[in-house]
């Protein structure tokens, strides 16, 4: 069946006078409000004194929907654009950035917003001489976050502001089996348990369990993903990262596992009550 390239899209403002939406394409469902609202809530007060530049978030939304979040102080509150993406569409596309990118906002909209649509072109393939020169801006850093995120884990980084250029960089080392799925922001108040990637002024002391900061990438036990990532980089192998960045992800696998005995099994079973 063909994708849906539609994206429908809303303005929800939220003001000392609460979180309510001002604006939304006609073919974003009334039925989708009260949960775009409550998403929005969810990100929490902003600290006192911290200013948010522009911003962007990715959530799980509405079954089998990506939310790519634009966000960013406005009229004495905090304004967010909420992009929604069927899953189709946004594994074919793999790439929150390129959507923000495409889709400015307008925090002054008010009321029905104009239709978009994704142009269906294939997403632009990762190379070698790509990754090679992101490792050249903290390497340790940038491959011990990969590591912790391909393993399972949370990564936490302190900055005063949002960095959205560190989380873009670490997208483009992430496989298609982890990024598909990651919800991520490159600014968040605090600790936001909804992401398993995120920038924050004001992380808690100490951090969640299984989260990881700075320091702990950087010193973090170098995993497989990594070394054959860095391999890969090193040796020029556009091979090895075309394979990396297929790779399945360890629940992947499992379920792959899983369905495999399940399939023996029904094979063993039948072959008993036919001989």
């Amino acid at each position: 069946m063909p994708i849906d390239l539609t994206i429908p899209h809303s303005v929800i403002l939220a003001d000392p006078s609460g979180v309510r939406m001002v604006a939304k394409s006609d073919d974003f469902p009334e039925q989708w409000e009260p949960d775009a609202v409550r998403l929005v809530e969810r990100f929490g007060p902003r600290p006192d004194g911290v200013a948010v530049p522009a911003s962007l978030a990715v959530l799980p939304f509405i079954t089998r929907h990506m939310a790519v979040v634009q966000f960013a102080d406005h009229a004495g509150g905090l304004a967010f654009r909420l992009l929604v993406l069927n899953h189709r569409l946004y594994d074919a596309i793999s790439d929150p950035f390129a959507v923000s990118d495409a889709f400015s906002p307008n925090w002054s909209a008010r009321g029905s917003l104009p239709p978009l649509s994704w142009t269906p072109n294939p997403p632009p393939a990762r190379t070698v001489t790509e990754v090679a020169d992101i490792l050249h801006h903290d390497g340790p850093l940038l491959l011990g976050a990969t590591q912790a995120l391909v393993d399972g884990g949370r990564v936490l980084i302190q900055r005063s502001e949002p960095d959205e250029t560190l989380v873009r960089r670490l997208w483009k080392l992430l496989p298609l089996s982890v990024r598909n799925r990651l919800a991520f922001a490159t600014f968040a108040f605090g600790s936001d348990p909804r992401f398993r990637l995120s920038v924050s002024s004001n992380p808690p002391t100490p951090l969640p369990f299984g989260t990881l900061g700075e320091e702990n990438c950087r010193d973090v036990p170098q995993g497989y993903y990594e070394l054959a990532l860095q391999t890969a980089a090193e040796s020029d192998d556009q091979a090895m990262v075309d394979r990396l960045f297929a790779r399945r992800s360890s629940g992947e696998t499992l379920r792959l596992a899983v369905l495999l005995a399940g399939l023996m099994l029904l094979a063993l079973l039948a072959s008993k009550f036919l001989g």
